[in-house]
């Protein structure tokens, strides 16, 4: 977890403990950064609005910086930016989701597991009625 407030570090660190998770905390994007070179996350959430490197930047460096036989690493918005505008800036950024300040700990819950597992769009062409799948 990446984020410059000690006190949302703290209070994210703790929910996702209770859950089971094992977290990592960093202070700010360079530090993040360099954790994550030296461990492999499943996940980070990363606020948005940090100084010096802010969320959108540290997601540009980490898809920058992660070698091609490294598997992607899912990372999700945390931020009081709350506006669809918002929501869409960090997909079109390379966010896999947008957690909105303040959070509870229904909506942690749900962008964890719709980060960590992605539920495949169905194929349209089955979708459509009569196109039925036949064995050969």
């Amino acid at each position: 977890m990446v984020d410059d407030i000690e006190d949302t570090r703290d209070t994210l660190r703790v929910l996702l403990q209770r859950l089971g998770a094992k977290v990592a905390v960093a202070g700010s994007g360079r530090e993040g950064l360099d954790m994550i070179r030296d461990a492999e996350p499943d996940l980070v959430l990363c606020d948005l609005g940090m100084p010096r490197m802010d969320g959108f930047e540290f997601v540009r460096e980490l898809h920058r910086a992660t070698s091609p036989m490294r598997l992607h690493v899912p990372v999700l918005a945390v931020t009081a930016l709350v506006s669809d505008a918002d929501h869409q800036r960090t997909r079109e950024a390379g966010f896999e989701g947008h957690i909105n300040k303040p959070f509870d700990e229904a909506a942690i819950v749900a962008a964890v597991d719709a980060a960590l597992h992605p539920h495949p769009q169905v194929d349209r062409a089955m979708a459509k009625p009569g196109a039925e799948k036949r064995s050969a």
